[in-house]
């Protein structure tokens, strides 16, 4: 039915060169334009660890236009390496002793190929998506494969190649303690998985335990098939890298209380015992720009811990709220009119000239 539009960004990427080949003959001409729609179509159903064969009622392209390789790993693989190289020596360069304490312990476990789980523990602004995408350009300008996912779609925003965890390894929406992913140890995305040196995963606190041994138990059943003894190495033998602050958003769990929460977290997971944990505590924030900037940001960063770790002073109310935290007098605006609170977040913005 949609076939004409579907079709439309192929005729004009492709007609000058279709008509050079195949002259005036429309007929020949539309099949060859149907016939790459829909290696377009299986391209990103691919993607997604689908196919055209899935849907009976869709045609099939006679002709591939693409590499039998799978597309999930030319993806993964067409990288721009020496342009990745200069990132990681401009990136390495600017670390602090934690973040390459931090990237040189990874490394050199990826390039040993020792089986390891490191977990990043820093609050926000010590860098650690920094860290993150040194590392992807690291590995990745080696010609290898590094999976980038995280626990929220904003979070893998950030991320070099990133995606959402649950899209990367099928997990299943609702989790027990006997749950897998939903991946063929034959597909594609296996075959991915099998390659892959290194895999990040950023905002891990924000899931349930049950979603890292779900994708843990999947990981050993595609590696098993190439690597004996796989079953019984965590993650299968590969190195993985966890991240995020157990002071931010712990697992929602409707209804729960309190222990069951923190009952639910990857602390309580028979994971968190094999787990190398290290620690950023540098604020990479309050050491960057003025002086004055420097010594908010660290107020404000001393502040958040503090309600983190749970020993920010408290205000003791009769009220349905027994227990308040005072919001500082610095952190408030004093703004009387709207303009006032844009030119507060954007100063001089009615000076900046856009081009239309």
């Amino acid at each position: 039915m949609f076939k004409d539009r579907l079709s439309e960004d192929i005729l004009h990427n492709l007609e000058n060169n279709l008509k050079n080949n195949f002259g005036n003959e429309c007929k020949e001409l539309e099949d060859v334009i149907m016939n790459e729609t829909l290696n377009e179509i299986q391209q990103l159903l691919e993607y997604h660890g689908k196919s055209l064969s899935d849907f009976p009622v869709m045609p099939i392209p006679t002709i591939s236009s693409y590499s039998k390789i799978s597309r999930l790993i030319l993806d993964e693989t067409h990288q721009d390496c020496k342009l990745l190289s200069e990132k990681v020596a401009n990136n390495t360069s600017k670390m602090n002793y934690d973040q390459k304490n931090v990237f040189d312990s990874i490394v050199e476990a990826v390039e040993k190929g020792n089986s390891k789980v490191f977990f990043i523990d820093g609050p926000g602004g010590t860098g650690k998506t920094f860290i993150y995408n040194t590392l992807l350009a690291h590995i990745r300008s080696k010609g290898d494969i590094a999976l980038a996912v995280a626990s929220s779609g904003i979070a893998a925003l950030l991320l070099d190649g990133g995606r959402t965890a649950h899209s990367r390894f099928k997990i299943p929406l609702v989790v027990n303690e006997i749950s897998t992913c939903n991946i063929s140890v034959q597909s594609d995305l296996a075959n991915l998985i099998r390659l892959c040196k290194l895999v990040v995963w950023d905002e891990a606190p924000m899931c349930n335990k049950y979603v890292f041994e779900a994708v843990e138990r999947c990981f050993k059943d595609i590696m098993k098939t190439d690597c004996s003894g796989a079953e019984n190495i965590l993650f299968g033998g590969k190195v993985v890298v966890l991240g995020g602050d157990f002071r931010q958003i712990l697992p929602v769990i409707p209804h729960g209380t309190r222990t069951d929460i923190v009952a639910s977290t990857l602390k309580r997971s028979y994971i968190w015992s094999n787990v190398d944990v290290r620690h950023l505590t540098i604020n990479m924030r309050a050491i960057l720009g003025s002086d004055e900037s420097k010594e908010n940001q660290q107020h404000f960063m001393n502040y958040l811990l503090r309600i983190g770790d749970g020993i920010e002073s408290i205000f003791k109310f009769t009220t349905d709220y027994d227990e308040l935290i005072e919001i500082k007098n610095v952190m408030i605006l004093k703004a009387t009119n709207f303009d006032d609170f844009v030119n507060e977040f954007y100063p001089n913005i009615s000076n900046i000239n856009i081009e239309v």
